[in-house]
Parts: structure tokens; C-alpha cells; sequence
């Protein structure tokens, strides 16, 4: 506490205060102190800043003195992408006879990372040039967004340098996005069921995870979170976990088990699911849907060997032998598929890493050719993929003295889109149903509007939802400048001899 100096400042006013009743006579016998403390700190100002080589005496000028301002940004002309470092180099040549005194420098800007940054430079003699430089690390998460950047002078005397003027753009890094399946096993080791791929009360089974990065950025550091806060009889064994690196196009699979207690009534649960980045934010949310045979009294399974082959295109293969259960994969004309269990109407097939899953008999044929090392791995059939959005103008955030931006583009879904809006500051300014679309076009839904924009930074958020409750979220930043202004033209890095 001795060191802060709001609190010593409070500890000196109380001490010298005097008895009077009137505030203006208490203000007038306590501007002794008020000035003795401002010259206590302006003595420890300079010397700290004579600690660092700056000269921070005062003097006066007869003549006022001529200076000349110089702005250097690496990289050159202040463009760079999130996680990248920005150096700002201020350079200032006194061109009189007479010094400055106790000069400084200080950005304003309406991105709060590079506002209030100062740049001390002190006295600058006669013929004197004083460089002040910082260098400021962009956080990975910053949005795409462009700021007007202002250098302010401020001189003992008054006579400061003019203001300096430019701009800086950040470009956001590519973003990771998720997708997801699952599948019930219920049969192996540890497991209590049957190995119909249907859960009945009172099993143990495995609950199989599938996580894919859809999206163009890594994803470094994440959690999966996983709840059922409407059945007590359901156990989840790990409710959040962490996936480890994930890059783009690549996936991951775990398992983890999942109990339905006897007592569970209901014939059908879910459990809340959430795949989140946590260094950019995005994420995936929805639900894993799971019906409960309560009978348990489906067609008997036997065992067999057959080499099975195809009948049709874009074939579905169950996770267990109903269609009420989730697709996992497709198999298309002449796949060879090789079966371990049947029942009257379903064959149970291998799949990759022990797994298994239900095909209909009447979309196979038995081949009594093909032989069971002629089965292919199945491609994982990805059952929650969130909308892409696409933007038709590159860089909507390369402006700041526009009254309104004009922004369109288009979002798409592997099924169907239910709807876009667009948000500015958390305000709706758009949205688009696709709810009339023709089956040919419900999964694509173009948008086009004329957004008006405020002063100072708009956070614009594009939004797209599909059928599934999934939503994808694109943002960007753009700056309004209220008036136009004259902009110095600034030297870049390139530029500096």
C-alpha cells in the first residue's frame, strides 16, 4: 500500500485536512498539499525516466520550436494477421535552435489493444532526433477488423509536433469448426448388452465419440461436455474431457460408458452435448438422442459368416437393427460388407476399430465369390456438421468511413438451412427464413443486405441455423470514423533508411 499512490495521496489529504465546514474553504487550505504532492511525483517521474535514459527536465523556448514526426509500422503499413506482433516506431527531430521539453507521445484509437499506448521521448535538443518504439503482440482470437490510428503529441511549451494519422488491419486466423457422431456398442468387454446396437434398461454400454475439424484453423485447446439432467437413471462416466490438438480434416474418436438403470421408465433420453475451442471461441452444441427398447423382445440374433454385397447407392448403415437408430455410414452399389450376425430381416457388418453396425437384408445379396478381406473401410458418416457461411466480398472489414456497409453472401448445409440473421453490437438488423424453398434449394439460402453502421467499432455477426439446431456464427469488426479527416501520409518499415 506504501507504493500506491491513490492511497498515499488519500493518507496526505487526510492528515492535513482542517476543521471547516465549507468544501471550498477545505479545497483552499489544502492546495499547499495538493501542490507539494504533484512536485514529489513529478520528482520521482524523471527519476525513473532518467533510469532509462530520458531526459525529463523542463526549460522554456524563446523560439517556438520546429519539430518534425515520423510513424514506422512493421510490418509495413501496419497489416498483419492475429498472433503476429505489431512494433510501433515514433521518431522525432527537433529542427530549431531552442529544445522540447518533456515530450510524449500517445495512440488513440477505437481498438482498446492499441489504445493509450505512450511513447516518452522527453527533452529533444537542437538538431536532436529521439525514437520511441513498442511492440504489441495481437491476441490469436482477434477478429478481422481495420482501426484509424492516431499519434497525439503533447510539449512543456506547448509546442508539440502535429498529430500523426494512419491505420491498422488485423486478419483474423482460420478458425476451427466441429462436427460430430456417435454410436452406441453394446457388446465387449465391460458391457452388458446384447450387441443389437438398440440400449434396453439395465445395460452398460460404450458411448463412441466421433469429432471432426471441418473447420480451416487448428484446433490447440478444447473440451467436450457431455449431461442428462432429465433422467437420474442415466450415468455418464466422464461428463468433459479434452481432445487434444485437432487439425484441419482430421478426427478423433473415444469412448466412454454410458449405464440405464432398471428403474429408467421412459422409452427414449438424450444428453446434452458441447464441443468447444477454447482459444477461438467457436463451438458446436446439440443433443445425442437415444431410444430405450423396454421389451427387449426384438427378432432372435444367430450367429453367421456371409460376404455381403450391395444392392443400391447411398445404402444406410445403422448403428443397430431398427431405422430409428442413428445412420453411420453409407455404403453404395457393390460394397462388399462382411457379417457376423443376423436376424430374419437385418445383418449385422464389421466396421473399422471393432465396431459394428445394421444393414436390411433386402439391400444386400449374399456373394459367395467375394472374399471377407475384399470388405473396404467405410467412410464415417458425419450426422452433425453446422452450416458453412460464405461471404461474397473478401475483407467486409477494410473500411471505416462508410455509412452503411453493403454485405451478402450465401450459407450452406448438408441437409436443409432453416434461416440467417445478422447482428450489429448484439442488434438484429437482418434475417432471411428459408422456409419457402423448394427441395433443390433448402440446403443453400443467400442473403443480401445494407447494413447501417455507428460510430466507433460494429461488431457484425453473420448467423446461420440449420434443421438440426446447429448454428455457425461468422464476425468481423468494422470501424465508423463519424467525419472525415485528412490522413498524413506515414512512412512504412520499408521505407526507413
Amino acid at each position: 500500500m506504501e507504493k500506491d499512490t491513490h492511497v498515499q495521496f488519500a493518507k496526505e489529504i487526510i492528515l492535513n485536512a482542517p476543521s471547516y465546514d465549507s468544501n471550498d474553504d477545505l479545497l483552499y487550505q489544502l492546495k499547499p498539499v495538493f501542490e507539494d504532492f504533484k512536485k514529489n511525483e513529478e520528482v520521482k517521474i524523471s527519476t525513473a525516466l532518467n533510469t532509462l535514459g530520458i531526459d525529463w527536465s523542463t526549460g522554456k523556448a524563446a523560439v517556438p520550436p520546429s519539430a518534425t514526426a515520423n510513424l514506422f509500422l512493421f510490418p509495413p503499413n501496419g497489416k498483419l494477421k492475429a498472433s503476429e506482433e505489431l512494433k510501433i516506431e515514433i521518431s522525432v527531430t527537433n529542427n530549431s535552435e531552442d529544445a522540447l521539453y518533456q515530450l510524449r507521445g500517445i495512440t488513440e484509437t477505437k481498438n482498446l489493444l492499441l489504445d493509450k499506448h505512450e511513447f516518452i521521448f522527453g527533452k529533444v535538443g537542437s538538431g536532436m532526433t529521439r525514437t520511441s518504439s513498442k511492440t504489441i503482440k495481437i491476441p490469436q482470437n482477434s477478429l478481422s477488423r481495420r482501426d484509424e490510428l492516431i499519434i497525439k503529441f503533447s510539449e512543456f511549451n506547448g509546442h508539440a509536433p502535429e498529430n500523426i494519422k494512419s491505420s491498422i488491419s488485423i486478419d483474423e486466423l482460420p478458425k476451427p469448426v466441429f462436427s460430430y457422431s456417435h454410436q452406441i456398442i453394446d457388446e465387449g468387454e465391460g458391457l452388458t448388452g446384447n450387441g443389437d446396437g438398440i440400449i434396453q434398461k439395465g445395460e452398460v454400454v460404450d458411448l463412441v465419440l466421433f469429432v471432426k475439424n471441418v473447420g480451416n484453423g487448428t484446433s490447440e485447446k478444447n473440451i467436450i461436455a457431455l449431461r442428462d439432467l432429465n433422467h437420474k437413471e442415466v450415468f455418464i462416466e466422464r461428463g468433459k474431457m479434452e481432445l487434444g490438438e485437432l487439425p484441419p480434416g482430421e478426427s478423433k474418436s473415444f469412448k466412454l460408458k454410458l449405464s440405464v438403470r432398471d428403474t429408467l421408465e421412459a422409452d427414449s433420453f438424450s444428453v446434452d452435448i458441447t464441443i468447444a475451442d477454447t482459444t477461438f471461441g467457436t463451438r458446436i452444441s446439440g443433443k445425442l438422442e437415444f431410444n430405450v427398447d423396454q421389451n427387449g423382445n426384438g427378432e432372435k440374433i444367430q450367429l453367421t459368416e456371409k460376404v455381403l454385397e450391395v444392392n443400391d447407392n447411398y445404402t444406410p448403415i445403422y448403428n443397430g437393427k431398427s431405422p430409428s437408430t442413428p445412420v453411420i455410414a453409407y455404403a453404395s452399389k457393390g460394397t462388399i460388407l462382411t457379417a457376423d450376425e443376423e436376424t430374419q430381416s437385418w445383418y449385422r457388418v464389421k466396421m473399422p476399430e471393432g465396431r459394428f453396425g445394421w444393414i436390411p437384408s433386402d439391400k444386400v445379396e449374399i456373394n459367395k465369390l467375394a472374399g471377407a478381406n475384399q470388405q473396404k473401410a467405410l467412410d464415417l458418416f458425419l450426422q452433425n456438421v453446422p452450416p458453412q457461411i460464405e461471404l461474397d466480398t473478401q475483407s467486409p472489414h477494410d473500411t471505416f468511413r462508410q455509412e452503411h456497409l453493403s454485405l451478402s453472401g450465401i450459407a450452406r448445409d448438408d441437409n436443409t438451412i432453416k434461416y440467417v440473421y445478422i447482428l450489429v453490437n448484439d442488434d438484429k438488423v437482418f434475417y432471411k427464413s428459408n422456409r419457402s424453398a423448394s427441395e433443390a434449394d433448402k440446403s443453400n439460402l443467400s442473403f443480401a443486405s445494407d447494413i447501417p453502421l455507428k460510430d466507433g467499432p460494429n461488431i457484425i455477426s453473420i448467423i446461420a441455423k440449420d434443421n438440426q439446431d446447429l448454428l455457425s456464427t461468422k464476425s468481423f469488426v468494422v470501424t465508423k470514423i463519424p467525419s472525415p479527416e485528412v490522413i498524413k501520409t506515414v512512412s512504412s518499415g520499408k521505407d526507413k533508411s
